[in-house]
């Protein structure tokens, strides 16, 4: 669960079995990379010109493509140590750590990645005997559930951020909160919503509103859905008098607190998406060349258009002539397939329900 201490554990592996030191790492032969490493008494520049020059040795070619996954192998029995002594691999990855015998261990080992461990010994210690071997088989098991554990944690914390920075890329506010009310997430867009002039509030309670009418109509939406209520709707006001916000409410469903269990928010009953047609996020024009085969003139064309309305503004905003907008529009509108301004913007005002750029991760409320 804590990759930090493997460091100490691999200590304690080496100790027992009169090690001068050790290490596990994560590597793969066909793309020759070192991805990952836990050592003790390993000098850095033993890792460096591990993972930059030398993942294919004469040892790990052995338990690549020899030694079974689960079954400890002294180097001595790969290479002689007077023979080990004469490669570029010793002197350069081995000397620098003191290292002349080792014993080591697959514990996962696919075609592309593979995981073991090698503990380490100086020349004048001698090679690893039977007993060394047999502690070290024996460990195997353990081992190799501990680092699947943690490959498998690792997959969920991936998820989890990756759940989380999806949401916050959405233009649309996202909200969930527990059965009593209480925000446990909020994504990047609802977060902006509550500043000097927004007319919400997240508190760590519960999402209000700047008017106590309000509130209850807000805290009366929840209540609906966590009775079952599929769908609910209702519009709140801003201070400012310009167009309301929509807020939608509806229950999570049992495959969704599953789904969101493993990104930490199995507490979640209630999902509010708030919509803002004031909101003034732009549309990325990568995404009309993506979508659309739009060139990045009329990409950018297109969506300036959306953003300024008339062909003369359009020019001024981006520094060309109404002619040369004419041209491009012409050219957005045959690709599209479409024969009107309005037609755009409605094309554009779907598009932006996506945020270009995403906000940091950690602009997120994470309860």
């Amino acid at each position: 669960m804590d990759p930090h201490l493997w460091d100490s554990a691999i200590q304690q592996i080496a100790t027992l079995t009169h090690s001068s030191g050790g290490i596990l790492m994560g590597q793969s032969g066909l793309h020759e990379a070192l991805y990952f490493t836990h050592h003790t008494n390993v000098s850095e520049e033993s890792i460096r010109q591990l993972g930059s020059r030398h993942v294919l040795n004469p040892w790990t070619q052995y338990m690549w493509t020899t030694s079974p996954v689960g079954v400890a192998v002294p180097t001595d029995r790969i290479l002689p140590a007077a023979d080990l002594r004469r490669t570029a691999f010793f002197d350069e990855v081995l000397r620098p750590s003191d290292v002349s015998h080792s014993l080591m261990i697959g514990l996962t080992q696919k075609t592309e990645f593979g995981v073991g461990v090698s503990l380490n010994r100086p020349f004048r210690q001698g090679p690893y005997g039977e007993a060394e071997q047999r502690l070290l088989t024996a460990l195997a098991p353990h081992l190799r559930r501990s680092v699947q554990l943690g490959f498998r944690v690792d997959a969920y914390k991936a998820l989890q951020h990756q759940a989380y920075e999806s949401l916050d890329r959405l233009a649309i506010g996202v909200i969930l909160l527990d059965r009593r009310g209480k925000i446990v997430f909020a994504n990047a867009a609802a977060l902006a919503l509550d500043d000097a002039r927004g007319p919400l509030r997240l508190g760590r309670r519960s999402v209000s509103h700047t008017s106590s009418l309000h509130t209850r109509r807000i805290e009366a939406l929840v209540q609906k859905s966590l009775q079952g209520t599929p769908m609910a709707a209702i519009s709140v006001p801003r201070s400012d008098d310009s167009y309301p916000l929509t807020i939608l409410a509806t229950p999570m469903r049992g495959r969704d607190v599953d789904r969101l269990a493993a990104a930490s928010l199995k507490d979640a009953a209630v999902l509010l998406f708030i919509v803002d047609p004031a909101s003034k996020v732009g549309v990325s024009p990568r995404l009309l060349m993506e979508a659309h085969g739009l060139t990045h003139a009329e990409a950018n064309v297109a969506v300036a258009m959306s953003a300024h309305g008339t062909i003369p503004d359009t020019a001024r905003a981006l520094g060309v002539s109404p002619n040369t907008v004419k041209t491009h529009l012409r050219n957005v509108f045959s690709k599209l397939g479409i024969g009107h301004q309005a037609e755009l913007a409605r094309l554009i005002g779907l598009l932006r329900v996506v945020n270009q750029p995403a906000p940091p991760a950690s602009a997120a409320v994470r309860r």
